[in-house]
C-alpha cells in the first residue's frame, strides 16, 4: 500500500470492527484489537478490496522450521556430509529468496 487511495481503503476496512490505533505504513498494517477479531475477518474485508494479508515473517520463519524438522524425520530426508544446521539454513534462506 503506497498510495493515498490504498492507505485510506486499508485504514477504513476495519470499520465496526473495534480496532483502535489503526496505522498504515508501506505495506504494513498495525492496530489495537479491543476485543478478540478473527484473523479471516480481517482477511475477508482486505480480499474485498483485493489486498492480501500476509504473514508476520517471524511466524512464516517458525512455520518453514517446522516443515523442515518434519520432513528430517519423516524418514524419507536423506543427510548429506555437512551439519544439520548448514542444511537448515541454506533450506530457509532458499524459501526465503524464492518470497520476495
Amino acid at each position: 500500500m503506497v498510495c493515498e487511495r490504498c492507505i485510506g481503503s486499508v485504514k477504513e476496512a476495519p470499520t465496526n470492527m473495534h480496532l483502535t490505533g489503526i496505522e498504515v505504513i508501506l505495506g504494513e498494517v498495525s492496530f489495537n484489537a479491543d476485543a478478540q477479531i478473527k484473523e479471516s475477518t480481517i482477511e475477508e474485508r482486505l480480499n474485498a478490496l483485493g489486498f492480501e494479508l500476509l504473514e508476520d515473517k517471524k511466524i512464516q520463519l517458525v512455520k518453514q522450521i517446522k516443515s523442515l524438522i518434519d520432513e528430517v524425520y519423516s524418514g524419507n530426508f536423506e543427510f548429506p556430509y555437512i551439519s544439520v544446521f548448514c542444511i537448515c539454513f541454506r533450506k530457509i534462506e532458499k524459501q526465503s529468496h524464492c518470497h520476495q
